[in-house]
């Protein structure tokens, strides 16, 4: 538990040294048919961050169907075939090989 704080506090305070360095960058920001000026290259990239957090988490949360799940559904067999092919031409004795598919 004490790690995770730290790991926190940590962050926070790389997070405030970024703004403290880039408070007075500023850059335009346009949308096509509004367009910003003198806003804070801090803000950009957090407001881009959270943009980006919020959009992958329908994917993150998504269910993963499980090996078992997928037998069930007829999509992969349980057990691998075993099919007879010819190896060697030249030794009669080892005439058939068995290979797993």
């Amino acid at each position: 538990m004490k790690a995770k704080l730290i790991f926190f506090i940590l962050i926070i305070a790389l997070a405030c040294g970024f703004i403290f360095v880039n408070y007075n960058n500023t850059c335009t920001v346009s949308f096509g048919f509004k367009l910003y000026e003198s806003v804070p290259v801090f803000l950009v990239v957090f407001i881009s961050l959270a943009i980006g957090v919020f959009v992958m988490l329908p994917f993150t949360f998504g269910k993963k169907a499980t090996k078992k799940e997928k037998v069930k559904a007829g999509k992969v067999k349980e057990t691998q075939e075993v099919q007879e092919v010819p190896v060697n031409q030249n030794n009669p004795s080892d005439d058939k090989q068995k290979i797993n598919l």
